[in-house]
């Protein structure tokens, strides 16, 4: 009737829509919600979970990869690499030093006379992939630097720019910037469906509630 449409109140106003929506609060999407929050956008970042790194971030083992085993020219390479010259100015942006980092380098260990073989071709893909610093090394180089090693290794590749960062404070560090560049994180807001509507996502979670955004990141990993 009339008299209920008149005293039915406004409409409930739809939710603002934000630049961006990232699904899933591990390294990646709170890597992802503090770049676009640190370019000045508005970006919800939604974890299903009750904490931040719940997932697989919280068992990452922090290997930093120089990307020799990527695709050539892939996008995975240019990624790893373009992480490599921008880490240092981010830690101190972040408030760590390079303490949190191992300097440790890596090892590739021929164990046949086939896998051998393969050595040369693991130094020309570093090279290609900016680290020249990669070289070929005997058996008793490679004995020298891991005494503990089995003598029936046959040679190795010295890779000294593979690092081994802390894998749970600089996540950590990600989540602090992404807040105070004003990323808004969502916890236990598990996302149920994703539908684009007129060029906006419109993201529901089980809670019921709704969040919009003109992109949409994935970040959930294998969930």
């Amino acid at each position: 009737p009339a008299s209920a449409i008149l005293h039915a109140g406004p409409p409930a106003p739809k939710p603002r829509i934000s630049a961006a929506i990232g699904v899933g609060g591990g390294v990646v999407g709170l890597a992802v919600a503090r770049d676009i929050a640190a370019h000045g956008d508005s970006v919800v970042l939604l974890e299903k979970d009750s904490s931040l790194i719940s997932g697989a971030s919280s068992g990452n083992s922090g290997i930093g990869c120089t990307g020799y085993d990527a695709p050539p020219a892939s996008l995975e390479r240019r990624l790893l690499r373009r992480s490599i010259s921008r880490h240092p100015w981010l830690y101190r942006t972040f408030g760590l030093g390079y303490e949190h980092v191992d300097k440790c380098g890596a090892l590739v260990v021929a164990w046949t006379e086939e896998e051998a073989l393969l050595l040369d071709q693991i130094v020309h893909e570093n090279h290609a992939a900016g680290d020249t610093e990669a070289e070929k090394i005997g058996v008793a180089e490679l004995l020298a630097m891991e005494p503990t090693l089995s003598g029936k290794a046959v040679g190795g590749v010295w890779i000294p720019r593979e690092v081994v960062v802390e894998p749970w404070l600089v996540p950590i560090a990600w989540a602090e910037s992404a807040r105070v560049h004003g990323a808004d994180m969502r916890l236990g807001q598990e996302v149920c469906s994703a539908i684009r509507e007129n060029g906006v996502w419109v993201v529901t979670t089980k809670s019921g509630e709704e969040f919009r955004s003109r992109v949409l990141v994935n970040c959930a990993g294998l969930y």
